[in-house]
């Protein structure tokens, strides 16, 4: 997912440098938020344990960016409630 958000950025703005700009700041959340889950599986595929650091990294990796779409959503739908409720006034 990490991935493909990534290409997506650098689809938007490629005259920019990778790293440079509001492109890089997205690209650095990503990596900060995909790498606790990556850490995880990938040292338990170091340490010998290949099909569980693969479970691990393909359904780990996919419950956590699910739970990240939830967190993401809850605030949105927080933010666009408190702007409704600022406009009734």
């Amino acid at each position: 997912m990490s991935y493909c958000l990534q290409l997506l950025f650098w689809e938007q703005v490629p005259q920019e440098p990778y790293l440079d700009g509001p492109k890089g700041w997205l690209v650095c959340i990503l990596f900060f938020v995909d790498i606790p889950v990556a850490l995880v599986a990938f040292s338990a595929m170091w340490d010998g344990k290949l099909a569980f650091g693969i479970l691990l990294w393909g359904i780990g990796g996919s419950a956590w960016w699910l739970f990240l779409g939830w967190v993401i959503r809850l605030i949105y739908d927080s933010i666009q409630t408190h702007k409704k409720m600022s406009l009734d006034i």
